[in-house]
Formats: structure tokens, C-alpha cells, sequence
């Protein structure tokens, strides 16, 4: 799905620039690292893959908690507002100075905290749909 997703923006010209470094194409802002715009792009492409692994699985709990589908629905709509904040603040201006997680909430102190935070919205949400499942061997269907 990414793949699909990437298939017009690289198909526009943008494959032209896969080798160029990012301090060139930063703009106003200061580029933090040193990568390519071809590194750039395959990062975001996997913090994007964090970001919908996280969301399933927070999908899948709020299933197995929830009495029917309008209940699971309802209660997904939080979590789904939660974790798209997540995304636009993480994703937008990826590793730029200016990025609001990088300067007001890490305060520069960490290196490369957006993708820290898709990895740990991804590891959450593994690590509780995997507890779930567990559970779920051991309960009686009587």
C-alpha cells in the first residue's frame, strides 16, 4: 500500500533527486542530518508503516474490548484522532529543526525523535494486541 502510494510522487520527477543530499532542498529550515532525499523518503515510508501497524493493533484491542461494533467504533474515534495528532506532528517536517517534537517537546536533546515516537506507537501497540491475544488463549468460551 505505501508502495502504491509513493508510485506518482516518484513517478513525477521526484525519483530525479533519490541521490540528493537534503541540506540542498531543506529550504528555510535546517536539515538536521546529513541524508539523501532517497533515505528521507524509505524513513517516512517505514514511520508511516509504524504509525498503521500501531493503529491496527490499537484496533484490534478496542474490538476484543467492546460489546459490538458501534461501541468499537465509538471508542476508536479517540484513538484515531490521537494517533493522526501523533502522525502530523511526527511526520510533518520530518527531522527539520522545526519540528514540533524535535524543538518544543524533546527540546533537541534526542536524536531523530519522530521516528522514536512512530516506533513506540507501533511497540505499544504490539506489545498490548500480543497480551491480548495471550489472554485470549486462556479464556473459557463456554
Amino acid at each position: 500500500m505505501i508502495t502504491a502510494a509513493y508510485i506518482p510522487f516518484l513517478a513525477s520527477g521526484a525519483g530525479d533527486y533519490w541521490g540528493a543530499h537534503m541540506m540542498s532542498l531543506a529550504g528555510r529550515s535546517i536539515q538536521l542530518y546529513n541524508i539523501t532525499f532517497g533515505q528521507y523518503v524509505l524513513i517516512l515510508a517505514g514511520m508511516t508503516l509504524a504509525l498503521s501497524v500501531g493503529t491496527a493493533c490499537f484496533a484490534f484491542t478496542l474490538a476484543r474490548f467492546s460489546v459490538n461494533i458501534m461501541m468499537m467504533l465509538i471508542k476508536a474515534v479517540p484513538v484515531g484522532i490521537a494517533v493522526a495528532g501523533i502522525s502530523v506532528i511526527s511526520i510533518n517536517m520530518a527531522f527539520m529543526d522545526n519540528n514540533i517534537i524535535f524543538s518544543t517537546i524533546f527540546q533537541g536533546r534526542i536524536d531523530a525523535p519522530e521516528v522514536m515516537v512512530c516506533g513506540f506507537v507501533a511497540v505499544v501497540g504490539l506489545i498490548v494486541a500480543e497480551i491480548i491475544s495471550i489472554r485470549e488463549k486462556y479464556v473459557d468460551v463456554a
